[in-house]
């Protein structure tokens, strides 16, 4: 059974537990984009409890709101984590209910979306907009790094076992579409929904990863012959800083290792799905075009320049670009200025 199908069922479970619990989501009575509601849909004393919403990422939010707010516990299915961008105005008022209610009231909202590259798409449905999220304040942000612990990490989250908090739960593409065996399922998580787990022993070296980017820290870790731990974020927000210690001496260790750390995360390259080390290069034609759209005469390059111009707007350089580019630029005047003065 695949990650997917089995988080359907569990959604199901999740709703005959408490009624309270309601589904809501755009195309949830069609079983949604993932498929999260076709359980909950074939029973019929569930169906009444699945709600479907506008194609608004923040009507769906806004409407879950109200029904925590309410009494209820509603659980919002999305299509992608693209959408509580869309919708970042209806999530920023979400995690400020606490806040303006001076602790009086609460927002117990579960949000899933999946997230990152994996189905082979392109464009929003490969992005990983983690690090935007986890910055809303009022939030707690989990995310799945083993595909045998979905369920666990559902229901841990479901059920507010740390607080009632609006929680927004991360599914990596690359890890819904594994199969993974009855006797391999993890029942019950056994940890703090966002607590960090050591994944990978090691003396030499810490690596940080969280998604699907810890099967690939540890794949690295192993051929690069270093003894390196590896290291497992199961929480965006908040971040546990004890998490990569497991107490007394060790934490002191894990900081020490720290010192000679290595974050990894998953995310898709420009343009396109992730291309891991082993799967087939670009097709030659496409190379082709590539290489005929820049040589097509002025026309063709305007278009080029045009594509390029939109990247930019699309892909703003990071934060580390820009201060290593102020920097050179320092540096460059720096010795212009003692040219000039040398030479009078």
């Amino acid at each position: 059974m695949s990650t997917l199908e089995r988080l359907s069922t569990i959604v199901a479970e999740l709703l005959r537990d408490n009624v309270r619990r309601v589904l809501v989501g755009e195309d949830v009575r069609q079983g949604g984009m993932l498929g999260l509601s076709r359980a909950a849909m074939r029973d019929p004393g569930l169906a009444a409890r699945v709600l479907a919403t506008p194609l608004t990422p923040a009507a769906s939010l806004a409407h879950a709101t109200g029904l925590a707010l309410a009494g209820r516990r509603p659980i919002v299915a999305l299509a992608s984590a693209t959408a509580l961008l869309e919708g970042y105005a209806a999530l920023r008022e979400l995690g400020r209910i606490a806040a303006t209610s001076a602790g009086e009231r609460s927002a117990p909202v579960l949000i899933v979306a999946p997230t990152g590259p994996g189905f082979g798409l392109g464009g929003d449905g490969a992005a990983s907009p983690d690090g935007a999220i986890a910055g809303v304040p009022g939030l707690r942000v989990a995310i799945l790094g083993d595909a045998r612990e979905a369920g666990a990490m559902l229901r841990a989250a479901a059920n507010f076992e740390a607080g009632e908090d609006p929680t927004v739960l991360l599914l990596p593409r690359a890890l819904l579409l594994r199969e993974v065996e009855d006797g391999e399922v993890v029942e019950t998580l056994g940890r703090p929904l966002t607590a960090a787990r050591c994944v990978r022993e090691g003396a030499a070296a810490t690596v940080f990863a969280w998604g699907a980017a810890v099967d690939v820290a540890c794949a690295a870790a192993e051929q690069s012959g270093h003894d390196a731990a590896v290291y497992e974020l199961g929480g965006l927000a908040p971040l546990e800083r004890r998490g990569a210690g497991r107490g007394g001496g060790e934490d002191r260790e894990a900081g020490d290792r720290a010192r000679r750390r290595a974050v990894f995360r998953a995310r898709c390259r420009a343009g396109g799905d992730l291309r891991r080390p082993g799967d087939p290069p670009p097709r030659r034609a496409d190379r082709a075009r590539r290489r005929a759209r820049g040589a097509a005469g002025p026309r063709g390059r305007d278009v080029g320049l045009a594509e390029r111009r939109s990247a930019r707007r699309c892909h703003p350089p990071s934060r580390d670009l820009l201060i290593r580019s102020r920097s050179l630029h320092a540096r460059v005047q720096a010795a212009g200025d003692r040219r000039r003065r040398g030479g009078g």
